[in-house]
């Protein structure tokens, strides 16, 4: 589903921020194992965390709304993401 690049860079830019490990196994120097740091454990919390916030955030928002007016609401949304 993604890219060998794009997990590459992902990776690179998590290793550089000390976020993860990358080491080769001794098996296979093509491959790369990756560690999750302490650093990198604390920062999935927060990142939980903020996803759980934003969903409560937004399922507050919606409840202020009708079901009629979510539903013209993502039409819109839709209508103006829509290629032509």
């Amino acid at each position: 589903m993604y890219s060998q690049s794009l997990v590459s860079r992902y990776t690179n830019r998590l290793a550089e921020l000390g976020l993860l490990v990358k080491e080769h196994p001794e098996y296979d120097q093509k491959a790369y194992q990756l560690t999750v740091t302490p650093a990198g454990e604390r920062m999935a919390v927060l990142h939980a965390e903020l996803h759980r916030q934003e969903s409560k955030f937004f399922d507050q928002r919606l409840t202020r709304w009708s079901p009629e007016e979510v539903a013209t609401t993502i039409a819109v949304l839709k209508s103006l993401t829509r290629k032509k």
